[in-house]
């Protein structure tokens, strides 16, 4: 059975990422000069016959199973591959993330999988998560072993849980080197702010930074819902610039202002006497005024002499987990 037949037939191919029961061999086909292949049902390369980029391109989505708008966004751009209808300037690694998670229509099943890279799934072996983790930084390693000397931009796509005072937004692992070309992309797609981290971390963008001659990205679209329940409209913008990267067409950048943050703390749960002191139920991106006591763990309220800003608060995380980040804000770009 022909997976990108069936892909073709269903006109997507989230009907097979979620059905259990569908496995596919490694497959591929050559369409217009670029080969596409499936190295499994959820993992696709292109590669164009001539190369006219000096970058190749990494887009993943579903790390997080319930983050339904970015698996949509892919997998119609994968079928416009498959239809003819894009033509890839350069090799394109696709990755379809957490199918477990997808198909229990869930953030994660026993652990965050952007919380076990860069070898932290050794830590964690008894999650479902753990396997996927591995297999996907093979998979990459595999992809910048072939595609060396080219940059590569990985551009990995979600959506947030709540609701956000800037709806869109990039987070920036420290090890990368931020040009204004990513920041034309960044308003291309239409997102409000951009954030630069301060330490590193084991999300799925950091360990792809960390590769020679790499360039990473978490880029939050929206706002989580189920599949079937996203207005496309919204997504416009950020769906067009993902198919003109590829294509090689110019990124037409909007002319506005980035909000522009970095990270001065990532707030971890040691343990269960965690608690907010502020209501973390509120938007992401809400001020907290300095003086203010921020939260509390093992009898120790936490306050800063400055204005901060929260991003991901959540005390329900499993203890050693983060359970938030505080942002400075900077001048806008």
């Amino acid at each position: 059975m022909s997976i990108f037949n069936e892909i073709r037939k269903r006109e997507s191919v989230i009907p097979l990422l979620l059905d259990e029961s569908f496995e596919s061999p490694s497959e591929s086909i050559t369409i217009n000069g670029q080969k596409v292949e499936a190295l499994s049902k959820s993992i696709f390369k292109i590669t164009p016959q001539v190369i006219n980029k000096e970058e190749c391109f990494l887009y993943s989505c579903g790390i997080h199973g319930n983050e339904t708008a970015p698996i949509e966004i892919v997998s119609d751009i994968l079928i416009k591959i498959l239809n003819n209808k894009l033509h890839c300037q350069a090799p394109t690694l696709i990755i379809f993330g957490n199918l477990e998670a997808m198909r229990a229509q869930k953030r994660f099943i026993d652990f965050n999988l952007n919380r076990l890279f860069n070898k932290d799934y050794e830590k964690h072996i008894d999650a479902t998560e753990a396997k996927r983790a591995q297999e996907l930084e093979e998979v990459v390693f595999n992809f910048r072993e072939e595609t060396q000397p080219l940059t590569l931009l990985h551009l990995d796509l979600h959506t947030a849980i709540k609701g956000s005072k800037h709806k869109r937004f990039a987070i920036c692992p420290v090890a990368n080197t931020q040009t204004s070309e990513h920041i034309n992309i960044f308003k291309a797609m239409n997102l409000d702010a951009n954030i630069k981290k301060t330490t590193s971390s084991n999300t799925f963008s950091d360990f792809t930074s960390n590769m020679k001659n790499s360039h990473s990205y978490t880029l939050e679209l929206g706002k989580v819902m189920p599949f079937g329940e996203n207005n496309h409209e919204d997504f416009f913008d950020s769906r067009k610039t993902l198919e003109d990267l590829l294509s090689g067409n110019e990124c037409k950048s909007k002319e506005k202002e980035l909000f522009n943050y970095i990270t001065s703390k990532k707030i971890v749960k040691e343990n269960d006497t965690f608690k907010y002191l502020v209501d973390e139920n509120d938007d992401n991106f809400f001020l907290i005024p300095k003086n203010t006591d921020i939260y509390e763990q093992d009898g120790q309220k936490v306050r800063y002499d400055k204005d901060t800003y929260m991003l991901f608060a959540n005390s329900s995380v499993k203890r050693g987990q983060w359970a938030g980040i505080l942002l400075e804000r900077l001048e806008n770009l």
